[in-house]
């Protein structure tokens, strides 16, 4: 690296150096050659900067910005680790910036923003005595967590020392070997993942959900590798992200906290983090800070007029699952005026028609698809093969709808490559058009178990509507712990046709009465709230 930038001086090769920047910056970064480490930094920064300056367009100003995204994350590392005590307040500042930025770069396609980041103190109007924020940065050398707790000063957590020799002066940060670990505990993830997947194609090529047999949407000892490890994963995830950490410092500072705010970075956008904290807080989910700032601001300005039609209920759309329909048609016994799209009924027009009217909630039973590499392809998918894009929803006006519930099975949201920037999903879509809160979904669930935690989910819903999070919390400890006592009074309340009913009870029945068939987090821990 050294010898080619000796040689890649010339002008017409200023993005090779660039290049060669961004990498050696890592290397220093993981030999712990923090001196070196600034001054090609400010050098790679200043070179970027001058190169978008001279592009006309934003696509390719967005383009060069996000390819050496590592700039900006390692700037943010070096900050937040600076022993000056300011500089992390502008770590976290820089960090949600380029949240942001990339928020905006994808609803808008231009590359200034014109709308002003929170600052360190307007992002304390999210916190209270009961509610602290978990805020991560992923760049190439390092995991941070920022936490903020109210009235607290901001606490970047240091990663224990590793079992290894730390003396050596090229030894690897602690951060950087964190880092490590994660990369190759998430690369063991998408694989495990991706092979339960094709695994799961194979066995049936719509899905578990229109077989009938119960037995098939209960993981068993021969399901895949990914859901019989899951357990064991989380806790290694557990112990990756310094739960304990975090939960120590909440206890010493934050001692009154039920609520915890999680704002997750780059791939930890993917992962069920929320049940590393399940049963001890509240858990809500943030694109960002400034997103969880306009839409408190949303709900305070939110008219107060009952909507004329409380609910929407698109259903299976492609007509393959089988209980999403006894799902939906469920749910909406439990609403008045509900307002149902049954599977050909559910088109791209008929949404958008409905999008129109005063929805309060939009419970949505079906396929999504999130695309990583092209954000703006992600979508829903609809009846006579549409699609309801990324694009469309950011162009809706759900400014009127509380609630959108997105029951829905996903298709490639683990991508084999890592996410090299911020995160930008079908949530962040629909809290931009204005919804106040989302429950989404991140991986392929089980039917039957996801028709049960939506029914529990929408039943605590009615006792408080205001609280999303509470409800989707409380649903979930409620289908970990239910064993078949708890169950059968759910299956008399479905739909059935006699023989399934009688199928699904025998299934039961085989059932130990102190087992818990859905305890495996793969049943629950799929769905976040988020907003």
């Amino acid at each position: 690296y050294q010898q080619a930038l000796k040689f890649l001086t010339s002008p017409h090769l200023r993005l090779q150096r660039l290049e060669v920047l961004q990498d050696l910056i890592q290397v220093y970064r993981a030999l712990n050659q923090t001196q070196d480490v600034q001054v090609l930094l400010a050098e790679a920064t200043d070179l970027l900067g001058r190169l978008l300056q001279e592009m006309s367009l934003d696509a390719d100003k967005i383009r060069l910005s996000r390819k050496f995204a590592s700039l900006v994350q390692l700037r943010v590392d070096e900050l937040a680790h600076s022993p000056e005590p300011t500089h992390p307040i502008k770590a976290l500042e820089l960090a949600e910036e380029r949240k942001n930025l990339c928020l905006r770069w994808l609803r808008y396609g231009t590359y200034k923003s014109t709308e002003d980041s929170p600052s360190y103190e307007q992002m304390q109007h999210l916190l209270n005595p009961h509610t602290a924020i978990i805020y991560w940065h992923i760049s190439p050398a390092a995991i941070t967590t920022f936490i903020l707790g109210h009235e607290q000063p901001l606490h970047v957590l240091k990663p224990r020392n590793p079992a290894t020799d730390n003396n050596h002066p090229q030894s690897p940060p602690p951060s950087f070997q964190q880092l490590l670990k994660f990369e190759d505990w998430m690369k063991t993830w998408k694989q495990d993942y991706q092979a339960y997947r094709q695994f799961d194609q194979r066995r049936n090529q719509a899905n578990s959900r229109d077989r009938g047999n119960p037995q098939r949407c209960i993981p068993s000892d021969e399901e895949k590798r990914w859901t019989k490890t899951m357990p064991k994963s989380l806790k290694r995830l557990k112990e990756l992200l310094d739960i304990p950490g975090i939960m120590q410092h909440l206890k010493q500072h934050c001692p009154s906290i039920t609520h915890l705010i999680l704002v997750p970075h780059r791939d930890l956008h993917l992962l069920p983090i929320h049940a590393l904290f399940l049963d001890t807080f509240t858990i809500t989910y943030l694109p960002s800070i400034k997103v969880g700032l306009d839409n408190q601001q949303r709900k305070a300005t939110q008219r107060t007029q009952s909507p004329s039609l409380s609910l929407l209920s698109v259903e299976n759309p492609l007509g393959d699952l089988k209980y999403a329909s006894l799902e939906s048609v469920t749910i909406c016994q439990l609403y008045p005026q509900p307002y149902r799209l049954p599977k050909s009924r559910a088109t791209l027009s008929a949404i958008q028609q409905a999008f129109s009217q005063p929805i309060n909630i939009l419970h949505f039973s079906g396929h999504a698809e999130h695309n990583l590499e092209h954000p703006h392809q992600s979508h829903l998918k609809l009846a006579n093969d549409e699609e309801l894009t990324l694009k469309d929803i950011f162009a809706a006006d759900l400014s009127h709808c509380h609630l959108v519930c997105l029951s829905a099975c996903e298709t490639g949201l683990t991508s084999q490559s890592g996410l090299i920037d911020e995160f930008v999903g079908l949530a962040s879509a629909f809290l931009a058009a204005g919804v106040t809160h989302i429950v989404g979904s991140l991986w392929n669930v089980n039917d039957l178990s996801t028709t049960f935690l939506m029914l529990k989910f929408h039943e605590i819903l009615q006792e408080n509507p205001d609280d999303v999070s509470r409800a989707l919390n409380q649903a979930q400890s409620w289908l970990k712990n239910a064993t078949k006592r708890e169950l059968k009074p759910m299956i008399k309340r479905l739909l059935l046709k006699s023989t399934s009913r009688i199928k699904l009870n025998k299934f039961l029945n085989k059932i130990d009465d102190k087992r818990k068939p859905f305890a495996s987090p793969f049943c629950w821990a799929a769905f976040c709230p988020i907003g």
